[in-house]
């Protein structure tokens, strides 16, 4: 299991994002903007969002979603989930060469991934999230490679969706915890 507790500044708000997971394939994140509160949960097989104390179920195309980007250890695991893989080249992202890789869901949904050619770290991926108020591009880019407990994590975590750029720090990852399955309920 691996917890990670990432803190941020979004337009003058505070905004803490607590994530929890566990192998196989199961996710809780917590979300706390100013005095918003939200949480996705994914149980490993159903998933739901609440914000305040309204809980919707997550659809079937954001639930496929969901439960590749719960497993902690998809890369092993690519054949199990479905996903294709392609690697389509190298681009510079911040002036670096990268892998680009292009991953297919069994929906057919694509994400594109980059990882720096010379220490094979991810740098960045692209996503297209599907909101009720249209669809948009997600862009994360990382940074900041720290190692914890002999593997390494990204503790610069840039998210930029529209036009709006978010910065977040990793504060702490603790990783074989002994998290619960209760942990990842839905409530």
């Amino acid at each position: 299991d691996r917890t990670t507790v990432m803190r941020g500044v979004v337009q003058g708000v505070n905004i803490m994002i607590v994530s929890y997971q566990k192998v196989p394939n199961k996710l809780k994140q917590e979300i706390r903007a100013g005095e918003v509160d939200q949480k996705v949960y994914f149980d490993g097989e159903a998933g739901a969002q609440m914000i305040g104390g309204s809980k919707t179920e997550i659809d079937s195309a954001e639930l496929e979603k969901l439960k590749i980007e719960s497993t902690i250890i998809l890369y092993l695991e690519l054949d199990h989930y479905g996903v294709k893989t392609n690697i389509v080249g190298v681009e510079l992202v911040n002036k670096k060469p990268a892998y680009k890789i292009e991953m297919t869901l069994p929906s057919g949904t694509k994400w594109t991934q980059f990882y720096d050619k010379d220490t094979f770290l991810k740098v960045k991926e692209i996503k297209a999230i599907n909101t009720p108020q249209g669809s948009f591009t997600h862009e994360i880019l990382y940074s900041d490679y720290k190692v914890i407990e002999g593997l390494k994590y990204a503790f610069k975590i840039t998210q930029k969706i529209g036009g709006q750029s978010m910065d977040f720090n990793v504060s702490s990852i603790k990783i074989n915890s002994g998290l619960s399955d209760r942990e990842f309920e839905i409530e």
